[in-house]
């Protein structure tokens, strides 16, 4: 009731928007949402998981490996950006100049890096904090970044 509205469905739909795609969500059909009301949960689910009559009823149509697949989320493919299409901005925010090594260990860094570059780690997320917080310390000392006031008189 909550979940799925404020979050899943918006995402979807902003997403498919974006690129110019139509999606349909057939699993919300009110009378499918209907059927699968009155069908005993034993049908439904088993010690496997759940969505049990589904698969059984997709077997024919999809590939097993497809069916019985983990979840996913709806993540932002940070690690995969950083090592590719990001790593030479993120070297040159990390590694370019001395404004975050002031605060944070440069060994220490290179390390985080190249863990998430060889793929022995995931550190995704940090780097990604590391890289606003080194713009934001750029701006910082090149006097560039506007306090709030400001951005809001320009603004208007």
């Amino acid at each position: 009731q909550s979940y799925l509205i404020d979050d899943l469905l918006v995402k979807v739909d902003r997403a498919s928007m974006a690129t110019s795609l139509e999606v349909r969500s057939p699993f919300l059909d009110y009378r499918l949402v209907e059927f699968s009301l009155r069908v005993p949960h034993r049908l439904k689910f088993s010690r496997q998981g759940g969505k049990l009559l589904l698969k059984r009823a997709m077997r024919p149509y999809l590939p097993q490996a497809l069916l019985y697949q983990s979840k996913r989320g709806f993540t932002v493919p940070m690690q995969t950006w950083i090592q590719s299409s990001l790593r030479d901005y993120m070297e040159d925010m990390l590694f370019g100049d001395d404004v975050l090594h002031e605060y944070l260990s440069a060994p220490m860094l290179r390390t985080v890096v190249d863990e998430t570059h060889n793929g022995t780690a995931d550190h995704s997320q940090l780097i990604w904090g590391l890289l606003v917080l080194s713009q934001w310390l750029r701006q910082e000392a090149s006097g560039t970044c506007a306090s709030p006031e400001t951005r809001v008189q320009q603004a208007v």
